[in-house]
């Protein structure tokens, strides 16, 4: 009986570092109807307050033409760690801009992704030797504006996928894999479609903000979910699953 409990403990214990995969940060806008706690609101262009409206099926959306809107959120991000980044957007034509910019201000460092509406049917990715700030009502500068104009240290486009042109006038999910300075991007439309690119960033560095840039251009678009989680090393889970091994080999013999 001990011989059993023995095991069966230890199994148990690999099982509950199977899922103990840590959460760092996971928003439904699909599910609220007011800004979430701990998100915060900018507008990069313009002299109007951000107008964001939320919707079950558009999420944190916003439809006025040509207005840079931001949602931020704190985060940290450390810079050997192991990260999957994941969010969904919805567009309502391909003239709209939802973008993504991990930021960090120490190292003064920015990675930004996604698509914008001057570009209309491609995604691209990037990063930037100067971090972004956060804009307000009266600032009509900075990265997000100079992405759009397609300023972009490294950028990708969907169109040389093997797959075809990434729909970006539709639902778009993205996921990002982060594991020190190698960073994966993977992009999937509703179509399933999928688009991946890797990419060496030049700097290993600590993220500490995550913010999305929703431009309605000539339509609406949105973001619906956001997580950022940190993935159960495989190394902890393996030892675990030899020392449960181990000792079933001890007590047979």
């Amino acid at each position: 009986m001990k011989k059993t409990m023995s095991i069966c403990a230890i199994l148990a214990l690999a099982g509950l570092a199977i899922a103990q995969t840590e959460s760092l940060l996971n928003t439904d806008f699909t599910a609220v109807s007011a800004m979430p706690n701990g998100w915060t609101s900018g507008q990069w262009n313009g002299w109007n307050t951000p107008h964001f409206s939320f919707s079950s099926n558009k999420g944190a959306s916003v439809a006025k033409p040509w207005k840079q809107n931001s949602l931020e959120h704190a985060i940290t991000l450390s810079p050997n760690g192991s990260y999957v980044i994941r969010f969904s957007t919805y567009a309502s034509t391909a003239n709209v801009g939802a973008m993504i910019y991990l930021s960090s201000s120490s190292a003064n460092y920015s990675f930004v992704a996604g698509n914008c509406y001057d570009t209309h049917t491609n995604v691209y990715m990037g990063y930037w030797n100067a971090a972004i700030d956060t804009r307000t009502s009266n600032d009509d500068t900075g990265s997000f504006v100079n992405f759009q104009e397609g300023n972009v240290p490294t950028a990708f486009d969907s169109s040389s996928n093997s797959n075809g042109t990434i729909n970006v006038g539709g639902a778009l999910d993205y996921t990002i894999k982060l594991n020190g300075s190698a960073l994966t991007l993977t992009v999937q439309d509703a179509s399933s479609a999928s688009w991946t690119k890797s990419v060496t960033l030049k700097e290993n560095v600590a993220f500490d903000r995550i913010i999305f840039g929703l431009d309605g251009g000539g339509g609406t678009v949105g973001l619906k979910n956001v997580s950022v989680t940190v993935p159960e090393p495989a190394t902890a889970t393996l030892s675990l699953l030899a020392l449960a091994g181990l000792a079933a080999r001890r007590r047979r013999a």
